[in-house]
């Protein structure tokens, strides 16, 4: 599908709701340093993304604003129709305990497990980037996670 008006009105409300008692700065400064210890944010797993398949993702920013700790997740879902829906589960779990969060952008991952390959690219029409696209940030993420596949990165491709 193609992203509407109205899906890029529901990306905006998520992104506002996990603002709404942001107590950390959302940019991406500092994100080589160390962020302080939070049990909260450490229930939740860098990478969840789908295998075998080219689906839409979302680099996520969550932050506890009991401790000013933040960590990076990248959420990924084969059959989201829109990036919203790859990120929509976490950012709602995300806000139920109390935590804030930024969709810092998306893109697309295509995975190919019998090759161990992934490749990070592209753009979302719901969470845009907010200057370069950071897979960086992600492809760093998702090689931890997966140390044996070739990690690749574009900012070329929708």
């Amino acid at each position: 599908p193609t992203t509407n008006a109205e899906d890029q009105a529901e990306a905006q409300a998520l992104q506002e709701a996990g603002q709404a008692n942001a107590a950390a700065d959302a940019d991406t400064e500092g994100e080589g340093g160390e962020s302080p210890a939070s049990a909260a944010l450490d229930a939740f797993s860098a990478v969840l993304i789908s295998e075998n398949d080219t689906y839409k993702y979302v680099l996520i920013k969550a932050m506890d604003p009991a401790t000013d700790a933040y960590k990076f997740l990248v959420r990924g879902k084969s059959g989201a129709d829109y990036h919203k829906d790859a990120a929509r589960p976490t950012l709602n779990e995300l806000s139920e305990r109390g935590l804030t969060y930024t969709v810092l952008g998306g893109g697309r991952i295509q995975h190919d497990s019998a090759a161990q390959a992934i490749l990070i690219y592209g753009f979302s029409y719901g969470f845009p980037w907010e200057g370069a696209p950071r897979h960086d940030i992600s492809a760093a993420l998702v090689k931890e996670q997966y140390p044996d596949f070739e990690v690749t990165t574009s900012d070329e491709g929708y």
